[in-house]
């Protein structure tokens, strides 16, 4: 009698063990479907590094992220394509042609290079930074050609470069699940810099009179504190002011 007064107390316990195991282990599966299969964060980032700006004119992060894409996940370049257009016509009308042309200028380049036997992840950089630089050059001289406009192409594409070295530290973090070993300090700060570049493409968002960037980017810097310890702390930081 005492054992099956027990089973039946515990039996209705474990059972709701048992459920709640299977929802958690079903929500992993959607969730990892969503990310991995459809591409979710990839459409999110690329959202987001569409709309980003820097001193009001300066967009260099959408097409670096789409050329080191081009070498990590190419059957999601179309989406990821779609997601930075799709975030500079959120804020500009002519941040999406110079991008659009940008990113097909990279493809063209892309496809010259792989001809010539240089089509590596290591000659991306300098594939992007050429793009860039006649994207904006070309579309200057239908709208306005100065020597400002040439200096602030000259920039962005030099800003492009930087960042596709940087991305192509800190992509890989986020598009592979598998790792064993910890994060270098260098991959720490690449991956930091890309969490900076996509919060930056929060800016102006208010939600209930409360900045969205600036609750990011206080909450990046006391997790990566709190993980890495106060040095990192320090450089995250740094790169979200």
């Amino acid at each position: 009698m005492i054992r099956k007064v027990e089973e039946i107390v515990v039996n209705p316990v474990q059972g709701k063990f048992i459920k709640a195991e299977h929802m958690v282990d079903r929500l992993k599966k959607g969730t990892d479907i969503l990310v991995n299969r459809w591409g979710l964060l990839l459409f999110a980032l690329g959202f987001l590094l569409g709309r980003a700006m820097i001193i009001g004119e300066l967009a260099p992060f959408a097409i670096p992220f789409f050329a080191v894409l081009y070498h990590l996940r190419k059957d999601k370049l179309l989406l990821s394509g779609v997601a930075v257009l799709l975030g500079a016509m959120s804020h500009d009308f002519g941040v999406p042609l110079v991008l659009m042309l940008g990113m097909s200028l990279f493809l063209f380049i892309q496809r010259v290079l792989e001809r010539w036997g240089k089509g590596e992840l290591s000659y991306t950089p300098f594939a992007v930074f050429t793009s860039v630089l006649l994207a904006k050059m070309g579309y200057a001289l239908f709208m306005e050609w100065t020597g400002y406009q040439l200096l602030m192409s000259v920039v962005e594409a030099s800003l492009s470069l930087v960042l596709t070295l940087i991305f192509v530290q800190s992509l890989p973090l986020i598009t592979t699940n598998k790792r064993t070993q910890p994060l270098k300090n260098e991959e720490i700060v690449c991956l930091v810099i890309l969490l900076a570049s996509v919060m930056t493409g929060t800016v102006g968002w208010i939600m209930m009179d409360l900045s969205l960037e600036h609750i990011l980017s206080r909450y990046a810097i006391l997790v990566f504190a709190f993980a890495a310890g106060g040095a990192i702390g320090a450089t995250v930081g740094v790169v979200t002011g």
